[in-house]
């Protein structure tokens, strides 16, 4: 067994043990054991050092963080039903409001991560962190159809 494997490994178990230890409800575990999910799979596929993966987890998860929070303020205040052309205008700005919001956020944090990784390993993390999320779509929706 090679070190990032073993890194891999490790990281799992301690995501796994932080988010058993703490008694979060189910729905915490299961964000807990997809991100760990998520770490494994981009740390593979980028082929990040273990010196590469200290330094950048903790900044990548703080981008998560911002952009998740960026997301629920712009979705929690979207409501469509019996919604009248002037709510729906003033929704579609919010809406473009929130994509430049994602966008500065995007653009701060690839600066932070340039200064953690090469470039090319940014690329990659952001081509498979998008390629991790429209698998999991992927599995979410085969289960779905599975179960109607």
């Amino acid at each position: 067994m090679n070190l990032k494997n073993i890194y891999i490994l490790s990281f799992l178990l301690l995501a796994y043990l932080t988010g058993s230890a703490q008694g979060r409800p189910g729905g915490e575990n299961f964000r807990e054991k997809l991100r760990a999910q998520k770490v494994a799979y981009l740390t593979s596929k980028v082929d990040l050092t273990q010196d590469e993966a200290i330094k950048f987890w903790p900044v990548f998860f703080q981008y998560e963080k911002e952009l998740y929070s960026e997301r629920i303020e712009f979705l929690d205040d979207t409501k469509l039903s019996n919604i009248s052309d002037t709510d729906a205008d003033q929704k579609l700005n919010s809406y473009l409001d929130f994509k430049e919001k994602q966008l500065r956020l995007e653009r701060k944090y690839i600066v932070k991560f340039k200064e953690i990784l090469p470039s090319a390993k940014v690329l990659k993390i952001m081509h498979y962190d998008n390629e991790f999320r429209r698998e999991l779509l992927e599995r979410i929706k085969r289960r779905v159809d599975r179960k109607e």
